[in-house]
């Protein structure tokens, strides 16, 4: 009995080893397939923004990153991050189209052949509602309105500042969108600054207004381009997973329901030899 529950041990380990990770790839592989549909069309500077999402978003936000360091070793993430530079430095040239489709081909064989091998990364953890801290950044900017409104106008320059550094920058992203683009990062941090000027010079509330709406347009066409597919995504898989079993678990009850019933002949064969 003690080896039928080792063998549905290992089943369990194998089926969970083998799927817990594929959101990792499935990630990084729709980010490489933009970076390279970018490049075909010679978009060379987008598709280094989108490779450079890829490093960001698939690779060191997952964790998969750190956890090559802990469970396997540092040299071999540092190797595993190369990959994606030499992919970045042969976009730079219009004319390698054979070689960026084989780089690509490398690193995705390189993430597929360790990927099995780490722990469970944690999935929701690492997907961040960029649309929510838009919303809660255009809540903070509005409040500094009012505050400017009752001619609050210190407590309305700290409220900016604090919707900067408390929301923009503590939630990462700031960094997100660096991973994007340093001319959209350095755009965004613009902004605040130059609303916290608006309100020194007492430009007019409906002014201020106009801004903060300008503003949310561009932080929310960032939030669009960090992640959307995947928030969705993320949303429709967690219904189906309350409504359906998954190909893998089907094995595992597949399992269970043929080697219960083995078990238990089992034991009651050896049972009869003992009384023999």
């Amino acid at each position: 009995m003690q080896k039928v529950w080792l063998f549905l041990t290992l089943i369990m380990t194998l089926t969970h080893a083998s799927s817990s990770n594929d959101f990792v790839m499935d990630m990084i592989q729709s980010d490489l397939e933009r970076t390279l549909n970018l490049y075909k069309i010679g978009d060379s500077k987008n598709a280094k923004e989108a490779l450079k999402f890829a490093l960001y978003h698939g690779y060191r936000n997952t964790g998969f990153k750190s956890q090559i360091e802990k469970e396997r070793s540092f040299e071999e993430a540092n190797a595993m991050e190369e990959k994606f530079l030499r992919l970045e430095a042969l976009i730079e040239d219009p004319h390698q189209s054979h070689l960026v489709i084989l780089e690509m081909n490398v690193l995705q064989e390189a993430i597929r052949a360790v990927l099995p091998k780490l722990s469970p990364l944690m999935k929701q953890a690492t997907i961040k509602n960029w649309h929510s801290v838009a919303q809660e950044i255009k809540e903070a900017l509005l409040e500094a309105i009012v505050l400017y409104e009752h001619n609050a106008i210190k407590q309305a320059v700290s409220k900016v500042q604090s919707a900067y550094f408390d929301i923009f920058e503590n939630s990462g992203m700031e960094e997100a969108i660096l991973a994007l683009s340093e001319d959209r990062k350095l755009k965004a941090e613009q902004r605040f600054r130059i609303f916290s000027e608006m309100m020194k010079k007492k430009e007019a509330v409906t002014t201020l207004l106009n801004y903060t709406e300008e503003m949310d347009r561009d932080l929310k066409e960032l939030a669009s381009a960090m992640t959307p597919q995947e928030l969705s995504s993320r949303r429709e898989m967690e219904s189906i997973n309350q409504k359906h079993i998954f190909p893998s678990q089907w094995l595992l009850i597949s399992a269970l329901f043929l080697l219960i019933p083995m078990g238990g002949w089992w034991f009651l064969l050896k049972k009869q030899r003992n009384r023999e």
